[in-house]
Order: structure tokens, then sequence, then C-alpha cells
């Protein structure tokens, strides 16, 4: 939301990794509203797998983890909603 609004977003079904945050809402400029994640792997690298900074949050946050190799569907310890 940082150079305009962000509405009606899903993020599902993905795994995310990266050397800082793999998941940012912010609600800098302009916000956002129902924003959802669902079914998604983070690898934690970093700062960890998720923030959120400002507005309302997650619409929805679930069955999200960390990322296991050996564990069934990738399903490591479980991200609880930033």
């Amino acid at each position: 939301a940082y150079s305009g609004r962000i509405d009606n977003v899903t993020v599902e079904g993905n795994l995310l990794e990266g050397k800082g945050y793999q998941l940012a809402l912010e609600s800098k400029n302009y916000g956002y509203s129902n924003v959802r994640a669902m079914n998604n792997r983070f690898t934690g690298t970093g700062f960890g797998p998720a923030y959120v900074t400002g507005g309302s949050g997650w619409q929805q946050w679930q069955d999200n983890y960390i990322y296991s190799a050996s564990a069934a569907d990738g399903k490591g310890r479980l991200v609880s909603k930033p």
C-alpha cells in the first residue's frame, strides 16, 4: 500500500523465502482491506516469516507453516498470525 490501495488479495499455496521478512503487510500511504494468507510455507530465514505494520491486519491467516522437507505437506512449526 506504498503507492496505491490494496484490496481483495489472497496469498495461497506458496513457498516464501528471503533474507528479510518473507511476507509483509503494511498500511503506509493508502491502506488495504480483505487480505488473506492461507496454506503457505516460509523458510523462516532472515528476520522471520511475516509482519504487519498498521491497518487491521490479515482478514484471514490460516494453515501457514515454517517449511520442513521431512514433514507431510512441508508442515513444520505453525506460524501464528502476526
